[in-house]
């Protein structure tokens, strides 16, 4: 079918199925408002005035995937009269996407940055979670979530929740802030305190270390007081060769007041400080950390708590190494 020179300037396509070769060369087309019949195998486009636009992206998408049937696809080219300067007699099959449509670049830089923007926040968001870990497993496990925190077999038959490492100094501020707080609220710990679970008189280091095993967890309340008190220090330095020996963190460290330097701790106490984790008594999620790294519990049992007269603290619970 020959439709050159027709002044044809739309065309609908709606041609018989037999018709196999198309000449529209010539004519005033500017572009395809569809897409011309599959039966067509052979074209001439040249000659007319093509607009040259974002809309022509389809038009040059097609051109491409068929310019073999096009017989003249290197005359096809935008109208001399096109707006943009730059197209004005370019052979539409050698114009880039950018070139038809400039207004994609914005359109790329913006997805551009929208990824990246997105890429930002999840880098940022990753790290985070990696960085604060620790607080989220904790936030969690305050919320129910138990199933972030294994549980052990070596609890089992254990006595005691917790055994509470303290000096004499410091016993009468733990039972008043410290104390109360694991027993008498949720989940009601059972705990052993030396200076309060140990008649006078035996505090030998076996017999505590005997104590100490029959507990799950032991928690070293670490003062200036205590490092001072070599007595203390030597409870910690066999405890902390027992945790060793057993292959088992029942450790516990809580900051609860100022310490010297790092550099001017003992040795053991300075290992165990740098490899694991020393909560802070009076940080914002303490309690929480603290119950997160104490040993699973059910809210089941309940001790008998009373505070003793603060007379009783003029006389030594614990006598000096």
């Amino acid at each position: 079918l020959n439709l050159e020179r027709n002044f044809i300037s739309r065309l609908d396509f709606s041609l018989p199925n037999n018709i196999e070769v198309l000449l529209l060369a010539e004519n005033n087309i500017t572009r395809f408002f569809n897409i011309p019949p599959s039966n067509v195998k052979t074209f001439t486009l040249s000659r007319n005035p093509w607009q040259c636009d974002c809309n022509t992206l389809p038009f040059r998408k097609w051109i491409i995937a068929h310019n073999s049937e096009i017989l003249d696809v290197n005359e096809t080219r935008c109208s001399f009269e096109e707006d943009r300067e730059s197209l004005r007699g370019k052979v539409i099959i050698t114009l880039s996407e950018i070139e038809l449509c400039p207004k994609l670049i914005r359109n790329y830089n913006l997805m551009v940055a929208e990824v990246s923007v997105i890429l930002i926040m999840t880098v940022t968001f990753i790290l985070l979670c990696f960085r604060y870990r620790y607080h989220i497993r904790v936030w969690l496990y305050s919320r129910g979530l138990r199933c972030l925190k294994k549980r052990s077999e070596r609890h089992v038959g254990k006595l005691f929740d917790a055994y509470i490492s303290l000096s004499d100094e410091d016993a009468s501020e733990a039972r008043k802030h410290f104390l109360p707080v694991l027993e008498l609220k949720h989940p009601f710990y059972k705990l052993f305190v030396p200076q309060r679970d140990i008649k006078t008189g035996n505090f030998e280091i076996d017999n505590l270390m005997r104590r100490m095993l029959d507990c799950k967890r032991t928690v070293f309340l670490l003062t200036k007081n205590y490092l001072e008190n070599e007595f203390c220090m030597e409870i910690f330095r066999v405890a902390f060769e027992n945790s060793l020996e057993e292959k088992w963190h029942r450790i516990i460290l809580v900051k609860y007041g100022p310490l010297p330097p790092l550099k001017e701790m003992d040795q053991s106490l300075k290992t165990v400080m740098v490899s694991s984790r020393c909560l802070k008594f009076g940080d914002k999620l303490f309690w929480d950390m603290l119950r997160y790294e104490m040993s699973e519990k059910r809210p089941d049992t309940s001790i008998d708590y009373e505070l003793q007269d603060d007379s009783s603290d003029d006389v030594p619970l614990v006598q000096e190494f």
